[in-house]
């Protein structure tokens, strides 16, 4: 079960990854390297942590196959949207710093200071879900003023990855916190599917 679980979650990963590359490449989609750069970092420490923490469960693939398509994501936009930063994205990465700090931090509380696990964790929780709102934060703004500048196709998909995932970690009895964080990025991500979806709504109204 736990290989098809992988497998469903690399066909989705990759499927939605096509879909934003080849409509970036063709200038038919925006994207915001702010948002991708942030992204790439929250998932790449996710797969560290889970790594060292639970090996190669699961929710580690997932983890390593969305730092693999970020990483990915990253490179495009820097080649084929913008190169620099502008004043929103720069205010939105200190904020996104702000939240790692806190998720690090709590992993050097749970080392060193004598303090209940809960508070620890939700130190950690609290500061994975600011880095990762202020990555979302441009795609937000995108999918308002621009859906049509947004691939729906590649979000609606793209929101079956947290639910499969949910139930990878719930067969291998994984953390609680990760429970959180999916349950987090479906809601904030199915927002935004919300979104696009008024947003294009409204596009044809007002045609």
């Amino acid at each position: 079960m736990e290989n098809i679980i992988g497998g469903i979650l690399v066909i989705i990963t990759f499927a939605c990854l096509y879909i934003q590359v080849k409509g970036i490449v063709n200038k038919k989609y925006d994207s915001s390297l702010a948002s991708w750069v942030i992204w790439t970092v929250i998932f790449m420490f996710l797969f560290i942590i889970n790594l060292v923490h639970e090996g190669w469960s699961t929710i580690t693939v997932f983890f390593a196959i969305q730092g693999i398509a970020h990483v990915a994501m990253t490179f495009i936009t820097y080649k084929y949207v913008s190169k620099t930063f502008s004043k929103e994205e720069i205010t939105l990465l200190i904020i996104s710093v702000v939240g790692f700090f806190l998720w690090i931090a709590s992993y050097i509380i749970g080392l060193f200071v004598t303090l209940n696990p809960l508070i620890v964790a939700c130190i950690g929780i609290i500061g994975q879900i600011v880095a990762d709102a202020s990555g979302a934060i441009p795609y937000m703004k995108i999918a308002y003023t621009s859906p049509e500048r947004q691939p729906l196709s590649a979000w609606i998909i793209n929101i079956f990855v947290y639910p499969v995932t949910a139930y990878g970690t719930y067969i291998n009895h994984e953390s609680w916190t990760t429970y959180l964080f999916l349950g987090y990025a479906f809601l904030m991500y199915g927002a935004l599917l919300l979104v696009l979806i008024m947003g294009r709504k409204r596009i044809r109204l007002s045609q």
